[in-house]
C-alpha cells in the first residue's frame, strides 16, 4: 500500500484506520466516520497493524486527552513531510505552497489524480436511482423467501419468529438479536425464522450480537440516530422513561441485562401499544407476551467494592426503519413450519 503521501480525500485528514481499527470500533462512531472509513478505502484500502508498523512513512500517535477533555485514542497518521507537503506550526498546509509542490512534485501529483479519479469512480458507482434504492431496502426476496404481504404483528409474532426455541440447542437461547430482527422482517411480510447463535458466525452477525440495532436503517437510506441510554435506580423510574418514550403506533426494542443471566450477555425485547394504549412486551426469543410487570425482569444495579454500579437500557425505535437485507441473509432462514 502507498502511505507515502496520503491523504483522506473525503476530511483531507492524514489519519489511517488499521483493520483491528475498524474491527474494534463501536457501531455508533462508526456511522459517525463512514465517509471518512469509505474515503480511506477507496484510495487506499484497510492495511494491518503490521503493515502499518513496517512501514517508514507512517508514525503512530499514542493516546492523548485534549484541552477540552476529550480523549483520542492512539491511531496511526500518514508521517507528515514524507516526500510532499509542507505542513506548519498549526499542522494545516499552505494551499498555496501545497499546490506549488503538486505542480513540481510529478509523485505527488499522480498520486493525487489518482484519489480524485478514484473518489469520481465511486462516486458514480454509488449513485442510485429511486427505483434502486427501493429495491435495496425493500427487496423481493430475503433469506431465500419472496417477500408475502406483511403480517400483523399476532402472525408475525408468536412462537413463529424461533420455534426452536425450546430445543437441546442452546443457540437458540442466545439469539435474541436475531430474533427482533427477524420479527421485523416478518412484519414486512418475509415469512422468516431465526438462526441460532453459532461460534463461526458472519461478521454481520457478530456485529448484530454486539450491536442490536445494526440490522436496521431508515427507508430512506440515511443514517440511523444511535439509540437513547437510560440509567434507572429501580422498575419505578425505569418504567417511566419507557412510558415517556413509546408513544401510540410506535414499537421500539429495548436492550438490558437481565436478573437471571451473566454480565456479558443482554437481552432484548420488543416495546409497544396495545388497542387501550397500555405497554405491551413482546420477547420474540421465546415467543411470549407480557405487560408491564415485564419490568420486574431488569436488572438495574450492583455493589462491587462498596461502589454502585447502574446497568443501562437502550431503547431504539423500530416501526419507522427496515430491516438490512445483508444481516437478514445471515441471521434468518426460511420459516420450517408447516401452515395449518
Amino acid at each position: 500500500m502507498k502511505f507515502k503521501n496520503y491523504k483522506n480525500p473525503y476530511t483531507n485528514d492524514n489519519r489511517i484506520y488499521s483493520y483491528r481499527d475498524l474491527y474494534d470500533m463501536p457501531f455508533g462512531e462508526f456511522i459517525k466516520h463512514k465517509q471518512e472509513v469509505l474515503g480511506q478505502y477507496r484510495v487506499l484500502g484497510v492495511p494491518t497493524e503490521k503493515e502499518l508498523q513496517a512501514s517508514e512513512n507512517v508514525v503512530h500517535v499514542e493516546a492523548y486527552t485534549r484541552e477540552d477533555g476529550t480523549e483520542v485514542k492512539a491511531h496511526y497518521r500518514s508521517k507528515p513531510n514524507s516526500g510532499g507537503g509542507v505542513v506548519n506550526n498549526n499542522s494545516t498546509q499552505s494551499e498555496d505552497v501545497n499546490n506549488i509542490n503538486l505542480e513540481n512534485d510529478k509523485e505527488q501529483n499522480s498520486t493525487h489524480r489518482e484519489q480524485v479519479n478514484a473518489q469520481k469512480q465511486s462516486e458514480q458507482k454509488t449513485e442510485q436511482t429511486q427505483e434502486e434504492k427501493d429495491k435495496r431496502l425493500y427487496p423481493d426476496e430475503v433469506a431465500g423467501v419472496k417477500r408475502g404481504e406483511p403480517m400483523t404483528k399476532e402472525k408475525a409474532g408468536g412462537t413463529n419468529v424461533n420455534p426452536n426455541y425450546n430445543s437441546n440447542d442452546d443457540g437458540y437461547k442466545l439469539n435474541c438479536t436475531y430474533c427482533s430482527a427477524v420479527y421485523k422482517a416478518r412484519q414486512m411480510g418475509f415469512d422468516l425464522e431465526a438462526l441460532p447463535v453459532r461460534e463461526n458466525d458472519s461478521q454481520e452477525a457478530k456485529l448484530l450480537q454486539k450491536y442490536p440495532y445494526y440490522a436496521y436503517e431508515n427507508p430512506d437510506g440515511s443514517n440511523i440516530t444511535r439509540p437513547e441510554k437510560y440509567s434507572s435506580n429501580d422498575s419505578i423510574e425505569c418504567l417511566k422513561n419507557i412510558e415517556s418514550k413509546v408513544g401510540k403506533n410506535e414499537e421500539y426494542i429495548m436492550w438490558y441485562q437481565p436478573k437471571e443471566g451473566t454480565e456479558t450477555l443482554a437481552h432484548v425485547v420488543n416495546i409497544s401499544r396495545n388497542d387501550k394504549n397500555e405497554l405491551v412486551f413482546y420477547d420474540s426469543q421465546n415467543g411470549k407476551t407480557y405487560g408491564k410487570e415485564y419490568i420486574d425482569k431488569i436488572n438495574f444495579n450492583k455493589t462491587s467494592e462498596n461502589k454502585m454500579y447502574y446497568y443501562p437500557q437502550y431503547l431504539f425505535r423500530v416501526d419507522n426503519k427496515v430491516v438490512k437485507p445483508k444481516v437478514l441473509n445471515k441471521i434468518a432462514r426460511p420459516s420450517q413450519r408447516v401452515p395449518i
